[in-house]
C-alpha cells in the first residue's frame, strides 16, 4: 500500500447476490416505502394534470398567454420531473422486493439517488429565484393593485 492509498474510499468485496444479506426487515421497509412514495407520485401527476387543465383555461379567458406558459412550465417543473422519478423509484423497490437481488437494490437506490438530486437542484433554483424576486421588489416602487388592497 502506498501513501496515496490510504486516502481512497473503502471498496466493497462483494462480488455476487450470495454475499448479500437481505433481511425481512429490509424488505418490509422497502414495501412500506413503495406505498408512499406510489401515493407522492400518483398525486403529482394529478396536481400536474390539474395545473394543466387550469392553464388552458386560463389561456382561453382573458389572461396572459405567456404569464400563464410559465406558470404551466414551472409546474410542470417542479410537480411532473419528481413525480416520475418517484415512480420509477417505486417500479425498482417493486423489482427488489419481487426477489431482486442486490442488484435490484442498487437500482432503486440509483432511483432514489436521481429523485435527491433533482430535489436539490429544484430547491436552489426556487430559493435563486426567490432572492431575485425580494430585491426586484424592494428596488421598486410597490403595484398599484397591491396599494388598492389596504
Amino acid at each position: 500500500m502506498n501513501e496515496h492509498e490510504i486516502y481512497r474510499p473503502p471498496r466493497s468485496e462483494l462480488t455476487t447476490d450470495a454475499d448479500v444479506f437481505i433481511t425481512y426487515r429490509m424488505l418490509e421497509l422497502m414495501n412500506k416505502t413503495r406505498r408512499w412514495v406510489l401515493l407522492v407520485g400518483i398525486v403529482g401527476l394529478v396536481v400536474t394534470a390539474i395545473s394543466g387543465i387550469g392553464t388552458v383555461l386560463e389561456m382561453a379567458s382573458d389572461g396572459d398567454p405567456l404569464l400563464s406558459m410559465g406558470c404551466s412550465a414551472f409546474g410542470a417543473l417542479v410537480w411532473l420531473l419528481p413525480s416520475l422519478l418517484l415512480l420509477r423509484f417505486a417500479g425498482a423497490i417493486r423489482k427488489f422486493t419481487g426477489g431482486g437481488g442486490a442488484a435490484a437494490m442498487e437500482e432503486a437506490l440509483a432511483r432514489q439517488n436521481s429523485f435527491w438530486c433533482l430535489i436539490g437542484i429544484l430547491l436552489l433554483v426556487v430559493v435563486s429565484l426567490f432572492v431575485v424576486l425580494m430585491i426586484a421588489t424592494t428596488t421598486t416602487s410597490v403595484p398599484d393593485w397591491i396599494q388598492g388592497l389596504s
